[in-house]
């Protein structure tokens, strides 16, 4: 029973310490905000694509990363390239 018990509170433990990364603050107490997209380094659908699933009424999925080794924010349109991407 103690070893369900130590587990339970190892696995516990593992998720607090994950979850720390995301309670961090800027550097300089800056505030981030999204770049806005127009103003990302664009990958996945072509702008022709784009504009025509716009004018026919669709809402193109958009997505922002930011690589702390790299100089740019990384836009994507569609979700499937922006997992993909990160896969890799």
């Amino acid at each position: 029973m103690r070893t369900v018990t130590y587990a339970g509170a190892a696995v516990v433990i593992a998720l607090l310490l994950a979850a720390s990364g995301f309670a961090t603050s800027p550097a300089g107490g800056e505030q981030l905000s999204p770049v806005p997209f127009d103003e990302t380094l664009t990958t996945g659908l072509t702008g022709v694509d784009v504009q025509q699933a716009q004018a026919a009424g669709y809402v193109v999925p958009k997505g922002q990363v930011f690589y702390s080794q790299y100089q740019y924010v990384v836009g994507y349109y569609g979700v499937e390239t922006f997992v993909d991407a990160k896969r890799q």
